[in-house]
């Protein structure tokens, strides 16, 4: 080996950071979810289509959470 590490190599505690991280986002997600658990219980739906929106919407922002997280942080 020539001693030059490609980039794409990360130290264990740089993966481990970046783990940590990833599981702290499962707060925000969590959070986002029980409000929409929270709305629905407020404002009952009988419409399948209602429903399914509201969840399209809840994954929709948790991807975008993750994919700020991806390219903010982990050089992605």
């Amino acid at each position: 080996m020539n001693g030059n590490i490609p980039d794409t190599f990360w130290t264990i505690q740089e993966e481990l950071s970046l783990f940590g991280g990833a599981c702290l986002l499962g707060i925000p997600a969590g959070i986002l979810f029980d409000l929409n658990r929270l709305f629905r219980r407020i404002f009952p739906h009988h419409h399948r289509l209602t429903v399914a929106i509201e969840d399209t919407l809840w994954m929709l922002s948790v991807a975008t959470l993750l994919l700020c997280y991806a390219s903010g942080f982990a050089k992605g």
